[in-house]
């Protein structure tokens, strides 16, 4: 049938916005995010259905401080997700954005400083765990995740188990951080049983 034909042509060529997104890409990549925006609503307009230009656009958002509309178009991506990888992404980019929204603006000094006073305080060891992902220190924030479920499974409705979680699923797309992932995947079951 023709349409499974066009399909499948359509699976094998470009996407017209493929070239709008690589530079929409190397945009970013400079720090030009008014540029790397204006390139991503022009693949969107090139190609409607295109992942990678939402995907793309929902980074340029979530690197701008637009946590809502990242939202927004990680909502939009959703419906158009058919593979496994693409799943995989939105997943890491939900997941990122979540922490980004726990996180904003926290200061891991100061953050720091209290829960060395206070170390029994979960919300706050939550707060510096958050504060210590976007800081890129992943294993320090694993760690402080980990200390949660430790201290106290249930506390937060699982709320360390989950954040722990969450950061796993932002790694998942980042081979380089295959082994930590795992290590602590397997010191949550540990911690668990």
């Amino acid at each position: 049938p023709e349409s499974q034909v066009r399909a499948f042509i359509d699976g094998i060529l470009p996407s017209p916005a493929a070239d709008l997104i690589e530079a929409a890409m190397a945009a970013r990549a400079e720090g030009d995010l008014v540029t790397a925006a204006a390139l991503l609503d022009d693949a969107r307009a090139a190609d409607p259905s295109s992942l990678s230009a939402l995907f793309e656009s929902a980074e340029v958002l979530m690197a701008s401080d637009q946590c809502q509309a990242a939202r927004v178009q990680l909502d939009t991506s959703e419906a158009l997700v058919r593979k496994t990888v693409d799943a995989t992404r939105l997943a890491a980019l939900r997941a990122r954005l979540n922490l980004l929204e726990a996180g904003q603006g926290a200061d891991v000094g100061a953050l720091s400083a209290l829960l060395d006073n206070n170390p029994e305080d979960l919300a706050l060891r939550q707060q510096l765990a958050n504060a210590l992902s976007l800081a890129g220190r992943y294993p320090e924030a694993m760690e402080h995740f980990l200390a949660i479920v430790h201290r106290d499974r249930k506390w937060g409705d699982d709320a360390g188990r989950k954040d722990l979680l969450n950061l796993f699923n932002i790694l998942a797309v980042q081979v380089e951080h295959d082994a930590l992932v795992r290590e602590y995947r397997i010191k949550l079951a540990r911690t668990l049983n």
